[in-house]
């Protein structure tokens, strides 16, 4: 959307350091963190008589219980609504005072900066 209303001059909405922090911070590190600490039983601390059922409690990915189409499109959705709020809720903010009455003008790094702060919030919504 924004290269439509940008004219497709390949400016960039966001800072190249906000880009790579996105990138490292809200993608790598949370499933890094999962993978690291997800266990659903240790059989160190929980005892030998769960050993035998460990094959049962991974049934969710074996039958496919979480992911599939269904939740696919949910999601898909999910993130089309959430990325036309984050991008439209700004551009129609910032509409009106493009150019203010006393001269001055909003830049694209105010629109970037509420665009970028409207994600973290949208990505600290689902943290569980």
């Amino acid at each position: 959307m924004y290269a439509y209303v940008n004219g497709y001059s390949g400016q960039t909405i966001y800072d190249d350091y906000y880009i790579t922090c996105y990138n490292m911070v809200f993608t790598a590190l949370p499933l890094a963190a999962k993978a690291i600490y997800d266990q659903d039983i240790n059989p160190d601390i929980d005892g030998l008589e769960f050993k035998p059922l460990l094959p049962k409690l991974y049934y969710v990915g074996q039958k496919s219980t979480i992911f599939n189409w269904n939740n696919y499109f949910v999601w898909v959705f999910t993130g089309i609504c959430h990325s036309l709020i984050v991008f439209f809720l700004p551009v129609y903010v910032y509409l009106d005072i493009i150019l203010g009455a006393d001269g001055k003008s909003s830049d694209i790094w105010m629109f970037s900066i509420t665009s970028f702060t409207s994600i973290i919030f949208v990505t600290l919504l689902y943290i569980n």
